[in-house]
């Protein structure tokens, strides 16, 4: 009798040059001959940025409305709910309570305790964050345990750059750079039979298309292949042709890419990072811009392909430094960092418009994480979409605009319907905001307690 041809999960193409690309999950993978039945894993995405949401929006129960910062998820309100009136405890040195910071202390203390539900001591962490405690769970069958990406290019002079925390409670360097990630994911991989791949080779960085250089060796697979098997590569390769296109886009300085049906064809090689700008704002401080609007589509459109592709199920997604230097004027019109944004100096040069200009700097930091939530709900993946399997949080540096305090939070915890209860305005009631990360890491399936003071929002759960 025939062998029967069978893929491992984590099958790459190895191509020319090194260039590998990962495939997508196929029947024919694991002598599965009909993987659609099983059950598709569970994701957890937490994204940070440090500036300060504003607009808390009116009601409670399903009869709210949607905060300024977020009329983006709007589209997808039955996937959404938030968590306002959550607060971090805070004390005197040596004694600060559990999940707390030292009262009146600088940007950086909220840190730990919003990613770790753990207080700080002696300024480190002593605890591992929620997507460590994650990855512990959903990361041990993938390729890459969990992705640690951020869209601020630099400190542009100061603030607190990451927001994952590992099991030995050091801090993890979040990758800033969107051709290191890219490269990351699509290229030099080591291939399935335990093997070592070379580098990149001068031809992939040059210009030719990753895909270009792993195409020719599918084609003994396609003749393996069921017809559901070939449909889903080929999507799958198509994805990856819109990616590499995003990606030139960026490098030859045009504007965010739109996306849409991209013509098959070789592509340049997307070329170094947008450049680094330092500056001076008006108020005299350091600030800088990296087409950071751009950065922000292409790690989150890295952080879908790689869900879609199963090479990881974890992912934080930090959209700037906590006291976040990026340079608002292209956003809106004044030479104000965004921290600055929410001083009085701020609103002495916007006047009238104050409001209506910070509104527009926490959309800013607030979109990039509903283009990434809406680009999951269009993906249809088993009877329903990829959002139906993963749960999301975006967490904001501080509370009230100006008085930089640590009560008043307002959380978004986007995905899960099935597991969450949606279209809801929950009052936290001052309860910890590491009570949201655990309700999503419950959804997700990670049984682990999680911070100082372990509880979920029960009104959250279906």
């Amino acid at each position: 009798m025939a062998r029967r041809f069978r893929l491992n999960r984590r099958s790459f193409f190895v191509g020319a040059g090194g260039a590998a690309i990962a495939l997508p999950l196929l029947e024919i993978m694991d002598g599965s001959t009909a993987r659609a039945s099983q059950s598709v894993p569970s994701r957890y995405i937490v994204s940070m940025t440090g500036t300060t949401m504003l607009g808390t929006g009116g009601g409670t129960g399903a009869d709210f409305e949607f905060p300024s910062a977020y009329q983006a998820l709007e589209p997808i309100r039955d996937y959404v709910s938030f968590v306002r009136n959550l607060a971090l405890p805070e004390g005197p040195a040596g004694s600060i309570p559990p999940g707390g910071r030292e009262a009146n202390a600088g940007h950086g203390s909220v840190v730990i305790p919003l990613v770790t539900g753990h207080r700080r001591e002696g300024g480190a962490a002593i605890g591992p964050s929620s997507d460590q405690v994650a990855a512990d769970v959903l990361g041990t069958d993938t390729r890459f345990r969990s992705l640690n990406y951020r869209v601020q290019a630099s400190s542009y002079g100061g603030g607190e750059g990451y927001m994952s925390v590992d099991n030995n409670h050091f801090p993890v360097g979040p990758i800033a750079s969107p051709r290191l990630a890219y490269d990351q994911l699509f290229a030099g991989f080591s291939p399935p039979d335990g093997g070592s791949a070379p580098p990149p080779s001068d031809r992939v960085l040059r210009g030719a298309s990753v895909l270009d250089l792993v195409l020719r060796r599918s084609d003994r697979l396609h003749q393996v292949l069921g017809a559901p098997d070939r449909i889903r590569l080929e999507e799958h390769f198509d994805q990856i042709r819109a990616l590499e296109l995003r990606m030139r886009e960026i490098s030859e300085g045009g504007g965010v890419p739109t996306g849409g049906n991209a013509t098959c064809e070789s592509l340049l090689d997307p070329g170094t990072d947008p450049s680094v700008t330092q500056g001076t704002t008006d108020t005299n401080g350091t600030s800088g811009w990296s087409d950071e609007d751009k950065r922000a589509i292409v790690l989150a459109d890295l952080i879908h392909m790689a869900f879609a592709c199963d090479l990881s199920r974890v992912a934080t997604y930090m959209i700037g430094y906590v006291s976040s230097a990026i340079n608002m004027s292209t956003v809106m019109g004044l030479n104000f960092d965004a921290h600055d944004c929410t001083h009085s100096t701020f609103n002495s040069a916007a006047g009238p418009n104050a409001l209506e200009k910070r509104q527009l700097v926490a959309r800013f930091f607030a979109d990039p994480f509903a283009y990434l939530m809406q680009k999951l709900h269009d993906t249809p993946e088993g009877d329903g979409n990829m959002l139906d399997n993963t749960v999301a949080v975006q967490l904001w540096e501080h509370g009230n605009p100006g008085a930089h305090n640590v009560t008043s939070y307002i959380f978004p915890i986007v995905g899960m319907p099935d597991r969450i209860e949606h279209g809801q305005m929950i009052d936290g009631a001052g309860r910890h905001p590491s009570q949201v990360l655990q309700t999503a890491l419950t959804a997700a399936g990670v049984p682990a307690d999680f911070g100082a003071v372990p509880q979920t929002i029960g009104e959250l759960l279906v």
